[in-house]
């Protein structure tokens, strides 16, 4: 009887027990909210809230699930929790849609128009996600640099455009009428450029290498900026620093090209002069050259071989290409089916006819 006494208070005991450890656990642990703030800002950008109307922007402003932004000119950087920075681009607007908390959260942004480079400094927890969408397409990643542009050609065609700098971003069609293509994986120094046209909505050129001389220079100031902290990039620092000192050099060479032009005008009566008294020696220099240059000849460019890339779906031809020796074929840019892929990395140089199926 004693025992059975005894076992129930130790049971009582242990209830309470787990009883007070919860409780203490209630009063001391730390919630962790989702924070998203405006993290760098110096120039114009609106705030589109449902409650308050339009609010005009301010540096360390914390935005809300739903807001939507509009930044028309200068510096703008969002911060999310601790570890995910949006950089936006000018004449750029999007929505913002947040749930959960920092360790769990759901991060979705519908790109509207213009530019984001997005980077994630740690990887996402299992029951979190971080996704871009556009009118024609939907990414999603763990953790990863990427950069997501959306534009019209002059026929108003929609372009969106995924290039990745680090980790893969996993991107798939959207038609108009919701409903989603199978995912096709983005990995680090590719990119894909999606069309939605008022007839399709289909990859335009597969997955290629990112062609940086089109990426806009805040971009790419970004990027350099985030190699300093350890990003590696599919380009030679060389390269990125020269395309980002591109547009100093032709506001440079416009500045000397009017003051060549000014210079120009005070010494152009002065090179008349001198010209013509040079002219008769320069006519005598000039027929002997032509004699000198009659006796040269120039051998002949030698022959380049080509060779026929056959693309075949089904046992039927889908397309040919003709490559140059020692070049590269290159992905049509039409899909035979919805599905499946060419069995061919593009990477190989050519050197032979070949055959390439889809799978």
């Amino acid at each position: 009887m004693k025992s059975k006494k005894l076992r129930i208070a130790l049971a009582v005991a242990a209830v309470v027990l787990v009883l007070v450890l919860v409780i203490i656990w209630l009063l001391t642990r730390e919630e962790s909210y989702r924070v998203v703030k405006i993290y760098e800002f110096d120039g114009t950008a609106t705030v589109s809230r449902e409650d308050m109307g339009e609010i005009e922007m301010y540096p360390n402003m914390v935005l809300q699930s739903g807001d939507e932004v509009f930044f028309e000119e200068g510096i703008l950087t969002l911060k999310l929790d601790e570890d995910k920075y949006v950089y936006v681009e000018e004449q750029t607007k999007f929505q913002l849609h947040t749930s959960g908390n920092a360790d769990s959260g759901k991060t979705s942004i519908q790109l509207l128009q213009g530019a984001i480079t997005n980077e994630l400094q740690s990887p996402l927890a299992s029951e979190a996600s971080y996704e871009v969408h556009t009118q024609n397409s939907s990414m999603s990643v763990r953790g990863t640099v990427f950069r997501v542009e959306v534009y019209k050609d002059e026929e108003g065609v929609l372009y969106t455009r995924v290039s990745v700098f680090d980790g893969k971003v996993q991107t798939q069609l959207v038609y108009k009428d919701g409903s989603k293509a199978d995912p096709r994986m983005v990995e680090y120094g590719k990119e894909t450029i999606i069309y939605e046209s008022d007839v399709d909505t289909d990859y335009l050129e597969g997955i290629t290498d990112i062609d940086y001389e089109t990426i806009s220079k805040a971009a790419l100031e970004v990027l350099s900026d985030l190699t300093k902290d350890g990003l590696s990039l599919s380009i030679l620092p060389e390269k990125l620093a020269a395309l980002i000192g591109e547009g100093e050099m032709e506001e440079n060479s416009e500045e000397e090209d009017l003051q060549e032009d000014e210079n120009g005008d005070a010494l152009e009566e002065e090179s008349e002069e001198e010209s013509e008294e040079e002219s008769g020696e320069d006519e005598t220099e000039s027929e002997e050259s032509s004699e000198d240059e009659q006796d040269d000849t120039v051998p002949p460019a030698a022959p380049v071989n080509t060779y026929t890339v056959t693309f075949v779906c089904d046992g039927n031809t889908f397309a040919t290409q003709t490559v140059a020796e020692g070049g590269r074929a290159t992905e049509p840019s039409l899909m035979p089916a919805s599905s499946g892929s060419w069995d061919f990395d593009f990477a190989t140089i050519i050197n032979k006819d070949i055959t390439v199926y889809w799978k």
